[in-house]
């Protein structure tokens, strides 16, 4: 007969402080999506600070000063690191959130065209939680999906 104080009987039912291990599938396809989002945002982010010349026509589609694509390259680059770093992924994820909401908003203001401009960084955004969501169980505690 076991009784309550039995660890083989404890170990095996999960309980609010006992979390499920995180299956290494779901670790592997999170990588995967942020080794995705990730080198995608490094290289937008490296091109504004060099200022190519796709950010120079780009900044004259937006009616922008291309100067102004330094600092913001920089951000983007900082904000990258942050989302890169395991510890800090989540802030990252957050703040190039933000980053990629203005975007999205810069492209609308200059008309660009909706699923292909406006929306992209909406689909960065999707890449860069799920990709976080994937590989943190304390995330997907806080954010189930259930079926």
């Amino acid at each position: 007969m076991t009784t309550l104080t039995d660890p083989v009987q404890i170990s095996a039912v999960p309980t609010a402080e006992q979390p499920r291990p995180q299956r290494r599938s779901l670790t592997i396809a999170g990588w995967i999506l942020t080794a995705f989002g990730g080198a995608f945002l490094v290289f937008d982010g490296v091109n504004h600070v060099l200022l190519s010349q796709s950010v120079q026509a780009g900044a004259n589609n937006l009616g922008m000063d291309p100067q102004l694509f330094l600092p913001i390259g920089i951000i983007q680059l900082i904000f990258v690191g942050l989302y890169l770093v395991p510890r800090t992924s989540t802030f990252g994820a957050i703040l190039l959130t933000a980053f990629l909401g203005g975007a999205v908003c810069s492209n609308v203001i200059a008309g660009q065209p909706f699923f292909g401009y406006v929306m992209s960084g909406v689909y960065t955004a999707v890449i860069i939680w799920f990709g976080v969501w994937l590989r943190t169980p304390a995330l997907r505690r806080l954010v189930p999906f259930r079926r």
